[in-house]
């Protein structure tokens, strides 16, 4: 049998207090993201142990740090067929970068 005690427990844990613009550097100050930024990631199911740790996350502030980000994501990924980026398949992923780029 277990047996219990009602106590006060104070514990120390990772929480958020801001966020950071992986491209940019930019900082906002506060425990939610703000609505106007974007978070996305980038992995490949490919053969071998490297594809679960294969997963990067980033997160920008604006459309043009995700055009810089999306292309740095293609140039890490785009040897996988098979990968994603911010749930684009590589090949359209890099079709995106040329459309940004042309703009």
């Amino acid at each position: 049998m277990k047996l219990t005690e009602y106590k006060e427990v104070t514990k120390r844990e990772n929480v958020t207090i801001g966020y950071k613009c992986d491209n940019c550097g930019k900082i906002h100050n506060g425990n939610s993201m703000p609505d106007d930024w974007h978070e996305f990631s980038g992995h490949h199911n490919s053969w071998g142990n490297d594809s679960c740790d294969s997963y990067e996350y980033y997160m920008v502030c604006s459309p043009e740090c995700y055009a810089k980000l999306l292309q740095k994501a293609v140039e890490e990924f785009e040897e996988y067929s098979d990968a994603e980026i911010d749930d684009f398949e590589i090949s359209f992923a890099k079709r995106m970068v040329s459309f940004l780029n042309a703009i």
